[in-house]
């Protein structure tokens, strides 16, 4: 009887630590499921004056003009700066992009709107 009892035991601790390993296991990946998907999207960023392709010429506070000079870029899409999070990062791939919309007066995966000329 001793012996039933002790397994009974075990197997109830067993069954109580498995369902909280699995509830613990639930709860990590939503925490890294939320994280995931809020670290994918790059926020936007407004072009103030300059040159395009430098990551001083953009702010993230919306610009009514967009620039008033020959440049006709609105808003482009970024990773932010840890270093300097008021400007975004621009790698060779976000320039490229830049300089193509300039270029073909189109959006694309970095350029996300133009000012109205």
């Amino acid at each position: 009887m001793g012996t039933l009892k002790n397994n009974g035991l075990r197997a109830c601790l067993a069954l109580f630590i498995l369902l909280f390993g699995i509830f613990v296991v639930v709860k990590a990946m939503e925490k890294k499921e939320n994280v995931t998907s809020n670290s994918l999207i790059d926020p936007s960023w407004y072009y103030t004056s300059g040159d395009p392709t430098l990551p001083s010429s953009y702010s993230s506070t919306p610009n009514p003009n967009c620039g008033n000079g020959v440049v006709v870029i609105c808003e482009i899409q970024a990773p932010a700066n840890t270093a300097d999070p008021s400007h975004p990062v621009l790698d060779s791939t976000a320039k490229n992009n830049i300089q193509d919309a300039l270029d073909a007066k189109t959006d694309n995966a970095t350029v996300k709107s133009f000012r109205d000329q």
